[in-house]
């Protein structure tokens, strides 16, 4: 039984290929789709580079039907790094990443471009559990007070440079 601020921040997943690449938006990838409009398969040689256990991992190693590409087309690293290289040495088709790591890496990596579209999207906010219920609201309270005074925002801000 959990107790939710108000949202704080939107983290989004971007996606991220050759500056070359013909692709404009995330759903170029997936070969075809069903007639409610979901994927269906992969074009082939597609290969999407996450790291390993991120947000990005979970969603883009997640079946079709969730808009995800399937653990076979998805390759885990355990450095940004290792991801990059594998993208500039075609190894991979994509790198999907959070936006501010995203745009870190376009600001350093000649060569590449972040796609127009992000992959997935998700508010962020802060969850109390509590068996004394008091507690509970007076902590959510002074949680949504520093969201509406923009103290949050300002520390994501500082902390966040995108």
């Amino acid at each position: 039984n959990a107790v939710f601020s108000k949202s704080y921040l939107t983290d989004t997943q971007s996606v991220i290929v050759k500056a070359t690449a013909d692709y404009a938006v995330y759903d170029d990838f997936y070969s075809e789709f069903d007639a409610d409009g979901y994927p269906t398969g992969v074009k082939e040689g597609v290969k999407i580079g996450v790291r390993k256990t991120t947000t990005a991992d979970i969603f883009a190693s997640a079946g079709f039907k969730e808009w995800g590409f399937g653990q076979a087309n998805v390759k885990e690293f355990t450095t940004n790094d290792e991801m990059v290289n594998a993208l500039k040495n075609d190894e991979l088709t994509a790198i999907i990443t959070d936006d501010a790591v995203a745009r870190e890496i376009i600001d350093n990596v000649s060569g590449l471009k972040i796609l127009e579209s992000s992959f997935y999207s998700a508010e962020y906010s802060v969850a109390v559990v509590s068996e004394d219920k008091e507690k509970q609201d007076d902590i959510i309270a002074a949680v949504n007070e520093l969201v509406d005074d923009g103290t949050i925002k300002a520390i994501v801000d500082k902390y966040m440079q995108y």
